[in-house]
Order: C-alpha cells, then sequence, then structure tokens
C-alpha cells in the first residue's frame, strides 16, 4: 500500500493558541446565541444581520441561513425548510457565503411577511 501524504496538515498549535482559539469560539457562539435573541424579539432584522455579516461580524457571518430563519418571530423549522427549498439555499449555506441574487429572494421571502 502506498502512503498518502496530507497536503493541507493543520499546524500543530502552542497551549497558549490552543486557548485562545478556545476562547474566541466561546466568544462567538455567545455573540451568536445573543443575535439570535434579538432577531427573536424584533430587535435586529434579517436585512441588518446580513448587514452584520458583511461588516465582518464573526457570529454573523458564521450563522447558516436555516438559523437566521428560525430566529425570526412567527418562524419555525417547517416555515425554514419550505424558504430554504423554495429559493433552492443549501441547509449548509451560511450568510457570508449566500449569494446577491439569493440574499435580496430570502430578504422578500421574510420581510414581505412582515408587510
Amino acid at each position: 500500500m502506498t502512503e498518502q501524504k496530507n497536503r493541507n496538515p493543520i499546524p500543530p498549535l502552542t497551549d497558549d493558541e490552543r486557548r485562545a482559539a478556545l476562547a474566541k469560539a466561546s466568544r462567538i457562539r455567545a455573540e451568536r446565541m445573543q443575535l439570535k435573541r434579538d432577531l427573536k424579539q424584533g430587535l435586529v432584522t434579517a436585512r441588518q444581520a446580513f448587514e452584520l455579516s458583511d461588516k465582518g461580524m464573526d457570529a454573523a457571518s458564521g450563522m447558516r441561513v436555516e438559523q437566521l430563519i428560525m430566529a425570526l418571530p412567527d418562524h419555525g423549522k417547517a416555515k425554514a425548510a419550505a424558504i430554504m427549498r423554495k429559493l433552492d439555499i443549501s441547509p449548509s449555506r451560511r450568510l457570508r457565503g449566500i449569494g446577491v441574487r439569493q440574499r435580496l429572494a430570502l430578504l422578500e421571502c421574510v420581510e414581505g411577511a412582515d408587510r
């Protein structure tokens, strides 16, 4: 059997680097949780969440589109799945990875329900 070489090996981290990465991940999870609360309470709109993502907020840009939809008032898992299917958005898609056309169509769907 031939030995396969890993083309992109993960560089070893020092204990300090590992602790810093864990702290950053924990901070981002807490920020995302707060963002979802704010969305649910109507303090933040879907459009504002995309704007936060565009500005580089890790918590917003790393959020899955499905999580964003489900965090909106009066939107649950079934409604989110229907919107995702209708707009042909992959369940694994994150806010930072959604295209302009899909973004506009998504905002029309979720904001159109509010009007």
